[in-house]
């Protein structure tokens, strides 16, 4: 919630003190099968005006590409968890990477479900795909093969 709050400020921020217009607002494009915590997060910058939201479909790279091309809006971010953990599935990292390259987009993947559990080191699903420096923010938990509290957002 909190990264997503965060990226939705950031229109809010270069329009110096007033609401975005639609075309000023940042676009994010989020898996239909998102985690609770994203869906939660995406409300809440959605209730405060600052972003525009587009669900593709879960793990469709045809139809995230469509909603991509016919987004007239500058700032793009697409997030999508990287191990849904209702389905068991992993997301199109390679895909969503070909597009990222293609589009410009923000690429943002929670990695909640995989940190410490997938890769020979633990490194998540980015480790998997040897992609660590295409993804440009990964977000996961501590509280699930950690044992811990809390959780962390890194970036690139």
């Amino acid at each position: 919630m909190a990264l997503i709050s965060a990226l939705g400020s950031v229109s809010s921020l270069l329009v110096a003190g007033r609401k975005p217009s639609k075309e000023e607002r940042i676009a994010i494009f989020s898996d239909a099968l998102n985690h609770a915590s994203i869906i939660d997060g995406i409300r809440l910058a959605k209730q405060l005006r600052q972003v525009e939201v587009f669900i593709y479909k879960h793990c469709d790279m045809d139809h995230l590409n469509t909603l991509l091309s016919c987004c007239k809006i500058n700032k793009k971010v697409v997030i999508t968890d990287s191990l849904f953990s209702m389905d068991g599935d992993f997301a199109p990292v390679m895909e969503l990477i070909h597009l990222r390259r293609k589009y410009g987009f923000l690429l943002v993947i929670d990695d909640a479900h995989a940190t410490l559990v997938c890769g020979k080191n633990g490194g998540g699903v980015p480790e998997i795909y040897k992609c660590e420096n295409d993804i440009d923010i990964c977000l996961g938990t501590l509280s699930k093969a950690a044992g811990c509290h809390g959780g962390f957002i890194v970036c690139r």
